[in-house]
């Protein structure tokens, strides 16, 4: 997902500013200064996602509906990991409760034994 994230948004704003760019090489050379400055932030969007996807396909196409349901997938089971996750935790923290009760319970039957045990000695001398 951290490798997908970015590949979906920089695809997203390629394709959003694909148009643009377009309209941009089209323009005469004496009306490409002007319209470069009124599309300026598209154009530097665009050129930056087409660096980006250059650098990171490999040569491979943009396949963006296929990664946005891989992300969704990987999403969906790392929802359920995590939900297992926390009725583990759950558990675990129920089992120490558990654990603790039951050893303060054979702490105090051990304290209780002990005097009994003191007097019993103490009477058969």
């Amino acid at each position: 997902m951290k490798k997908l994230n970015p590949l979906i948004k920089q695809s997203d704003l390629y394709l959003q500013h694909r148009e643009i760019n377009r309209l941009y090489k089209q323009q005469k050379p004496k009306h490409k200064d002007s319209f470069y400055e009124t599309h300026r932030t598209e154009l530097t969007l665009y050129e930056a996602a087409e660096r980006f996807l250059k650098a990171n396909l490999d040569g491979k196409t943009l396949n963006t509906k296929a990664w946005k349901k891989e992300v969704s997938e990987l999403t969906a089971e790392k929802d359920n990991l995590y939900q297992s996750y926390r009725q583990l935790k759950e558990g675990v923290r129920q089992i120490g409760i558990v654990r603790r009760s039951v050893k303060h319970i054979l702490d105090n039957a051990e304290k209780m034994e002990q005097p009994q045990q003191q007097r019993r000695h103490d009477m058969e001398r």
